[in-house]
């Protein structure tokens, strides 16, 4: 929508916002947020190391195939469909009962930096890092 937000915040409820707020340009949030059917769930979520060299430069690019690869990103609305097997030999239903996010639209918020950790629950349900202080922890 041709406007930066900033300071961003989001609280999620089974994968959907449920509430928000901005530290700047808190009306084109909403706006987007409001916008179509399936636009508050996620559409992907991507970890990004954060010496990465796009990164590195400090720069923001105003381009999202740029500065994705910046940081860790969440975005909202459509989904990848290279997360789901088989996705584009899915009818819709089929789309759906898999949970898919077909929203026409999908905008990610950069959320990356050197203070960032990531865990995940491996299959005994016991937490374990997978990114720590912005770098990836491989086993």
């Amino acid at each position: 929508m041709g406007v930066m937000v900033e300071g961003a915040w989001f609280r999620f409820e089974n994968g959907e916002v449920v509430e928000s707020g901005t530290a700047r340009n808190a009306e084109a949030l909403a706006c987007y947020l409001t916008s179509e059917i399936g636009i508050r769930r996620f559409g992907e979520v991507a970890m990004v190391e954060s010496d990465d060299p796009v990164a590195k430069s400090e720069l923001i690019f105003g381009n999202f195939l740029l500065d994705e690869n910046a940081a860790c990103d969440i975005a909202l609305g459509f989904g990848v469909e290279g997360a789901f097997e088989s996705a584009d030999t899915m009818d819709k239903p089929a789309r759906e009962a898999a949970g898919f996010n077909e929203a026409m639209n999908h905008l990610d918020f950069m959320i990356g930096s050197d203070r960032i950790d990531v865990y995940s629950l491996d299959s005994s349900s016991l937490s374990v890092a997978d990114m720590r202080a912005g770098k990836f922890m491989l086993a």
